[in-house]
């Protein structure tokens, strides 16, 4: 391990910001994907502007626990129904990432002399609590189907990538980036990049084949773009938005996709191993969440269909 760089030499970082600009392209030479990048800089950004661009050696362990102050007084209406002040909520797992950032930021600038400690080691993640994943019930799915009209140009892409998103429980940036070349209609799979630019291999289904060719046959455009849907992700959020309304499932949004894959993936007799591999999480305990999610399912579906207590058999007892 090479000697800790003395805090003197650290002068020419004399602010956070370019402290920051120094840090990122630090992590862009290490390879760091763009993705990664991007969370550290605007979170990071986001601190500074709240603290000030003050030097490097004035920070404190304060201004970290103001900070989280100050994201916690978003986070506490995450939950309320008016959708206005959703817009300008967290979740708690947004909010360990705002957290976390800022932890890895101060770690470098100790690694690298900038400051005497590591000033946010006693900053703790706020506790990240269980979340309930909610998955779309197959009559909801039906009223979405039912909300598409395959004919036409938009409705063929919306089929297309409803049934790519059910049937493989990809992430809507994975979706997003993938090129023609990138589908095996033979094999009946694709090649996705996940996060961290990692790549993986998903089947899909013939029934999402024929919407894959109908959509790439008959109507995408002709262009040099090689992108398979030509569009951007936040317009498909906004599409699948629109969709949610005109269906009448207003919850429904690309993530929903995902769960409700892993779930019946698992309802249906796959394993989680697999799970793991198709979904793309490095850590299988991330994978394991939806066994006890498909287990509630489970029981949840027993219930209603019970053999014998739809039998009436109960009435016995009662006499």
């Amino acid at each position: 391990m090479s000697p800790r760089r003395p805090i003197s030499e650290g002068v020419k970082m004399q602010t956070l910001s370019e402290a920051l600009r120094v840090f990122l392209i630090e992590k862009e030479v290490s390879g760091r994907s763009q993705a990664t990048l991007g969370f550290y800089k605007g979170k990071i950004e986001m601190f500074v502007a709240f603290v000030g661009d003050k030097p490097v050696k004035d920070l404190t362990l304060q201004d970290g626990q103001n900070w989280v102050l100050h994201l916690r007084s978003r986070h506490k209406y995450s939950n309320h129904p008016n959708r206005l002040e959703m817009q300008e909520s967290m979740t708690t797992a947004t909010l360990r990432g705002y957290v976390r950032a800022i932890k890895v930021f101060a770690s470098y600038l100790n690694e690298e002399g900038y400051t005497r400690e590591n000033v946010f080691a006693k900053l703790k993640l706020p506790k990240d609590t269980q979340r309930v994943m909610e998955i779309l019930s197959e009559e909801e799915i039906r009223r979405i189907y039912d909300a598409i009209e395959p004919g036409t140009m938009r409705g063929a892409r919306m089929f297309a990538t409803v049934n790519l998103l059910c049937d493989t429980g990809m992430r809507v940036g994975e979706l997003q980036g993938i090129k023609l070349d990138d589908i095996d209609f033979r094999q009946s799979r694709v090649k996705i990049t996940g996060k961290g630019d990692k790549e993986r291999v998903v089947p899909f289904g013939v029934t999402t084949s024929k919407a894959l060719l109908a959509w790439i046959n008959r109507y995408r455009p002709e262009t040099f773009d090689k992108s398979v849907f030509l569009m951007s992700r936040q317009a498909i959020i906004a599409a699948m938005k629109r969709l949610g309304e005109r269906s009448g499932v207003p919850r429904l949004h690309n993530h929903l996709w995902r769960h409700t894959f892993a779930v019946r993936w698992l309802r249906n007799g796959g394993n989680v191993f697999s799970l793991q591999q198709v979904l793309g999480h490095s850590d299988l305990s991330v994978t394991k969440v939806y066994m006890h999610l498909a287990q509630v399912d489970l029981d949840n579906q027993h219930r209603l269909v019970s053999p014998v207590d739809r039998l009436g058999i109960g009435k016995k007892l009662r006499k």
